[in-house]
């Protein structure tokens, strides 16, 4: 039951329903009505956005995206989160150091994991000042640009899955 919120968790418009509509893509084309194509392309772009990778080729593919859901649904106002998603993430994303998903909220809740990973595998639990020193300099040795970088390298994965091939051919 997606349209009614469930009690006591707010409402049922959660990543996770995203995530099962788009990988569900005809089924999700056939309820919404809107064109299968259109649904597999936007499915395509939100991973590449949150693959945790420099996206090079995606503007081409995000402006054509664009320009079918105008040809397509000229009767209707494209809302402005799309439009920036379309017309303005590959610019936006230039201008960081990092890909734009590291930007993210999810990365700032994994990074909970990875400080509670320092702490009990990093750290010498011989005081409290000494565990909190090291893991305050294993802190700082992951979070170098160019070492984050290194151990993200070979992580071809999105939420536990191989990425799609027409993501990788847009990174």
């Amino acid at each position: 039951i997606v349209g009614q919120p469930k009690v006591g968790f707010g409402s049922s418009n959660d990543g996770n329903t995203a995530r099962r509509a788009f990988e569900n893509s005809e089924i999700f084309s056939e309820i919404t009505g809107v064109d299968v194509d259109v649904v597999k392309r936007m499915h395509i772009v939100l991973i590449t956005i949150s693959s945790g990778y420099h996206i090079d080729k995606f503007e081409v593919y995000c402006t054509d995206t664009a320009k079918i859901i105008v040809n397509k649904y000229n009767w209707y106002i494209m809302p402005l989160s799309i439009h920036k998603i379309l017309i303005h993430s590959c610019s936006i994303s230039k201008q960081f150091d990092l890909p734009i998903a590291q930007y993210s909220e999810e990365a700032l809740e994994s990074l909970n994991k990875l400080i509670r990973n320092a702490r009990l595998h990093h750290t010498a639990k011989i005081s409290r000042l000494s565990t909190m020193r090291d893991q305050i300099h294993y802190l700082f040795i992951r979070s170098d640009p160019k070492i984050s970088s290194i151990l993200f390298a070979n992580h071809r994965e999105y939420q536990g899955k191989a990425l799609p091939t027409d993501v990788l051919n847009l990174l």
